[in-house]
């Protein structure tokens, strides 16, 4: 349908003889409305884009602020974490060397144990034969021939400051 936008000529069924319509007529628009009531509507509808956008701006900034505060946290707490790190590291070394030192210590007492047991048990049985020797000893025959031994001693030390 030709309505005169394009052309510039009268189209057919183009009201105003053709032309465009940019005003009002008898300032009142076609839907009744006048010009002063849409002037009022646009300008608090603008006012209402202005405080959203506003309000959006403000939310933004303080976004903003805080992702700055977060990284500024981070960079301050980054460091003492990595220090913490690391002495745990070290804390964990010397765990797994005191766990070594532990488990050799037991090795070493373990060996002993077996080694103070196999001693026992072969000592036992020379000991057991130092008795029996012992036990089988006369000691009223011995006891005679340390007198006997003695006496003998006794003689041979009076012969010896004899001599000159």
């Amino acid at each position: 349908m030709n309505n005169g936008y394009t052309t510039g000529q009268p189209g057919m069924g183009a009201p105003n003889g053709g032309r465009p319509m940019y005003g009002v007529a008898g300032g009142r628009t076609s839907n009744g409305r006048s010009a002063e009531d849409l002037l009022a509507e646009t300008l608090k509808y603008q006012k209402r884009i202005s405080r959203r956008t506003a309000l959006a701006a403000v939310a933004h900034v303080l976004l903003i602020l805080t992702l700055l505060a977060l990284l500024a946290a981070a960079a301050l707490l980054l460091p003492r974490i990595f220090g913490i790190v690391g002495q745990v590291e070290d804390a964990l070394e010397n765990v797994q060397s005191l766990t070594e030192t532990a488990e050799d210590a037991v090795r070493d007492v373990e060996e002993t144990v077996g080694e103070a047991g196999t001693l026992v048990k072969d000592s036992g049985s020379d000991l057991a034969e130092a008795i029996r020797k012992l036990n089988s000893i006369d000691i009223d025959s011995l006891n005679d021939a340390i007198g006997s031994l003695r006496d003998a001693a006794d003689a041979l030390g009076r012969i010896g400051r004899q001599v000159p």
